[in-house]
């Protein structure tokens, strides 16, 4: 139980970092971290998957992995 409690904050917390802006200026608004890193990705994996779903699917993957792996350092 506790377990799966650490996990669900975590990923909350991976959420709330991810959506922070990635060039924040006057509040604008604009790309949020998370969606900055999965179009850097998507661009990438367009190319080696060739399909738009699968690698969109990849993007997002990759990219909670790599916030995940930021914020635990």
């Amino acid at each position: 139980m506790r377990e799966e409690y650490v996990e669900k904050l975590n990923e909350e917390r991976l959420r709330g970092v991810g959506n922070l802006p990635v060039f924040p200026f006057n509040n604008n608004g604009g790309l949020t971290k998370r969606e900055y890193i999965a179009t850097q990705l998507l661009a990438s994996l367009i190319n080696t998957h060739g399909d738009i779903d699968l690698a969109s699917k990849a993007a997002v993957e990759y990219t909670d992995s790599l916030i995940k792996q930021l914020n635990s350092k």
